[in-house]
């Protein structure tokens, strides 16, 4: 709380005069509505970590019965090899007359018509759990603190855009408007964050589209409680 940031370098506020930007009062209410925002998100946020652990549990219980199953597949893919080798050394050898039939009728086919590939067997599927997906519910938590953070930084400047850049498409993603008005708060922030030197215009459109962000994100955390 004690540094002070210079007002011709903020990104984010500066459509504020400068006494309010350096104004200490200015800076504890945006900690205390950092906190407060923190708090109304904590729940549903708590909620998505509960369920990827709970998928995590569930999937290293089922583990030992998958690993069992595909160690039968594989158990079964090898004897049926064996019994098929097994099978070759057993069948009766041609005679060399034979042999030379055969070489002389596979060398007529291929003058005339291309070879045909053997067709191969197809091989029985392992057994597996695909929750890749349920990496989303850790993951959207921590962006979006993250991102909470970042609405109520005292200020932000040009290189601090490599904080949260990478996350805006997947909490943009994560919001129910449609593709259009994803794409156009996307194109808005960057086009907020690449006006330089900053501008009253430029600074609002970042506010009002981190709020939209976070309203929308809101809005869908009501819909999936």
């Amino acid at each position: 709380m004690g540094r002070v940031f210079e007002h011709k370098w903020t990104v984010n506020y500066r459509f504020l005069p400068e006494e309010i930007f350096v104004n200490r009062s200015f800076h504890i209410g945006l900690l205390l509505a950092h906190v407060i925002l923190l708090i109304i998100f904590i729940r549903p946020a708590f909620r998505y970590f509960q369920s990827y652990c709970r998928l995590r549990s569930l999937q290293s219980q089922l583990q030992p019965q998958i690993d069992a199953k595909n160690a039968e597949i594989e158990s079964e893919k090898r004897q049926k090899l064996k019994k098929r080798k097994n099978v070759q050394e057993t069948e009766e050898k041609l005679t060399p007359d034979q042999e030379k039939f055969l070489q002389s009728f596979e060398k007529g086919l291929k003058a005339n018509i291309s070879e045909i590939p053997r067709p191969e067997f197809p091989e029985e599927e392992k057994y597996s759990i695909h929750f890749d997906r349920c990496t989303q519910l850790a993951i959207l938590p921590i962006f979006l603190c993250n991102f909470i953070g970042i609405v109520f930084a005292r200020s932000l400047h040009y290189q601090f855009y490599v904080w949260y850049f990478h996350t805006l498409p997947y909490l943009v993603w994560f919001t129910d408007f449609r593709t259009s008005v994803k794409f156009l708060i996307l194109a808005l922030i960057e086009f907020s964050w690449n006006t330089y030197p900053s501008t009253n215009f430029s600074s609002l459109l970042l506010h009002m589209c981190h709020v939209g962000i976070l309203g929308g994100i809101w809005r869908k955390f009501l819909k999936t409680q």
